[in-house]
C-alpha cells in the first residue's frame, strides 16, 4: 500500500473558545488517516489554548502576531504536510470523509491545488471551480475547502502581511499560472457567520483593488471599474445597522 498523502490543517486562533472545540472536533472525526493539525494562536487570553492543547496538536504556536496571515506564515513554516488547508476557529469541516475526498480528487487530477464548496449557517453555498479567468475579476473559490500543495508556498512565497483579509485572494492570484486544479464538487466545510471578510466589507473591496492592481491581472481601468460596481452594488444592499 502506498503511503497517503499528508495533510496539515492549520487553525489561526485568537479569543477563540467559544468555537474552537467544534472545529477541532470536526478535524479529530477524519477519516484520513496522515493529518497534522497545526494550531497558531494569537496570545488568547480565553481558553482557546487550552482547548487546542486537548486535542493535542502537532504543533501549538501561542504568541502576539499581526493578525491572520502573519499567523499562517508562522504556521507554514512549522507544517510538514504534502498538502496545506487553513480553516477558521469558527468552521468545522462538514463530514467525517471531508479530507479524503479533498485528497482523492488531487490525486485523481494529479494536482496542485483542489477546490470544492462551503455552505454558511443558513444553507448558502459558496465555491467554484478554478477558473483564472474569474478569478482575475473576483475570489471564486472556497478557500477553506481548498488544498493547495505545500510546494506552491516553497516556490512562490507565503501570504503577504499587508493585506488584512484579501491576503490569501493575493496569493491565488500570484499562484495562478502555476497551479494545476482540480474540483470536487462536494461542499466540505461549514462555515461560521462571523468571519472577518464578511463584517469588514468595504475594506475587503479595497483590498481586492490591491491584489488585482498588484498582480496586474486585471486592466487598471478594468479593475477600478470593477472596484466601482463593488461599491455600488454594496450600497444597494445596506441598510441602517449593517456592518460593511
Amino acid at each position: 500500500m502506498p503511503t497517503p498523502q499528508s495533510v496539515s490543517i492549520i487553525v489561526a486562533t485568537w479569543n477563540a473558545a467559544a468555537t474552537l472545540e467544534a472545529c477541532l472536533a470536526s478535524i479529530a472525526a477524519q477519516t484520513h488517516p496522515a493529518i497534522e493539525l497545526v494550531v497558531a494562536d494569537g496570545a488568547s487570553s480565553d481558553a482557546t489554548v487550552e482547548i487546542a492543547q486537548r486535542y493535542e496538536p502537532a504543533v501549538l504556536i501561542s504568541e502576539p502576531d499581526d493578525g491572520i496571515y502573519d499567523a499562517w506564515n508562522k504556521a507554514l513554516r512549522q507544517a510538514t504536510g504534502d498538502w496545506v488547508l487553513f480553516l477558521g476557529a469558527d468552521d468545522v469541516l462538514a463530514h467525517p470523509n471531508a479530507i479524503a475526498h479533498l485528497v482523492a480528487a488531487g490525486a485523481a487530477g494529479n494536482a496542485n491545488l483542489v477546490s470544492a464548496k462551503c455552505r454558511y449557517i443558513g444553507g448558502h453555498e459558496i465555491g467554484q471551480p478554478w477558473n483564472v479567468s474569474r478569478l482575475r475579476w473576483y475570489q471564486n473559490i472556497a478557500h477553506p475547502a481548498m488544498l493547495q500543495a505545500r510546494s506552491l508556498f516553497i516556490d512562490y512565497g507565503d501570504f503577504d502581511t499587508s493585506f488584512r483579509i484579501a491576503g490569501d485572494y493575493d496569493l491565488l492570484l500570484r499562484i495562478a499560472p502555476f497551479a494545476k486544479a482540480a474540483w470536487l464538487d462536494e461542499v466540505i466545510c461549514e462555515l461560521g457567520p462571523d468571519g472577518v471578510s464578511q463584517t469588514q466589507l468595504a475594506r475587503l473591496r479595497r483590498e481586492i483593488y490591491a491584489a488585482q492592481k498588484k498582480n496586474s491581472t486585471t486592466p487598471s481601468l478594468g479593475a477600478a471599474a470593477y472596484f466601482c460596481l463593488l461599491n455600488v452594488a454594496a450600497l444597494r444592499r445596506w441598510r441602517p445597522g449593517s456592518r460593511g
